[in-house]
């Protein structure tokens, strides 16, 4: 039989309690635990993510040793050796005498020009200067024979000379050579260079 209720209200009968467990410091570790985790996925992820980029760059993300330091006899080098230092001055030197010996020549070709158009306008004021006679002359010599004359033309020299004969020859032939000549440049007498201008003059009688 059920015995009565007290007064009370208790019974001879215990009902079960709920095992309530309260937050720990165990739980506080679990929590822990998988923030760590979770952060470490987070970073495998950065790391896979990395190592994708690097492939796109290079076909070899993981060079070895050797690619990365090269043996020094594989190595590029860095500068010329003195063979070729040599012959690269060697050419230099021949490019270089080659360029001024052809300069130096163009420089004289340049001045032998200017020197010749001064004697031709040389033997043009001396021609205007000392005309020839109209008339057939009949001393060649003193009509034709010009004194050396340096007025012309500054540094240059305007003459004309009869070449002589002896009095036989002038017996024999009344042609005479006239040489008209310019000078110039460093000298004297016939050591200067010149231009001459030569022809014959026929002497009449008188």
């Amino acid at each position: 039989m059920n015995k009565p209720l007290s007064a009370t209200g208790k019974t001879g009968v215990q009902h079960p309690t709920p095992n309530v467990q309260h937050p720990t410091s165990k739980g506080t570790s679990c929590g822990t635990f998988s923030a760590v985790s979770q952060l470490g996925r987070w970073a495998l992820d950065v790391g896979r993510w990395m190592l994708k980029k690097s492939c796109r760059k290079s076909s070899n993300p993981f060079p070895s040793p050797s690619t990365l330091h090269p043996p020094p006899s594989t190595c590029p080098r860095a500068g010329f050796t003195l063979i070729e230092v040599l012959l690269t001055s060697l050419i230099l030197g021949i490019g270089l005498t080659v360029l001024l010996a052809s300069l130096s020549t163009c420089l004289r070709v340049m001045k032998l020009a200017r020197e010749y158009e001064q004697v031709q306008w040389t033997l043009g004021l001396g021609e205007l200067a000392y005309p020839d006679p109209i008339v057939t002359s009949t001393d060649v010599k003193a009509d034709y024979t010009v004194e050396p004359d340096t007025s012309l033309c500054e540094g240059f020299t305007f003459e004309r000379k009869v070449d002589e004969k002896t009095p036989e020859e002038e017996e024999k032939s009344k042609l005479y050579v006239v040489r008209t000549r310019v000078l110039w440049g460093e000298g004297s007498g016939d050591e200067r260079p010149c231009e001459e201008l030569v022809r014959y003059v026929w002497q009449r009688d008188k």
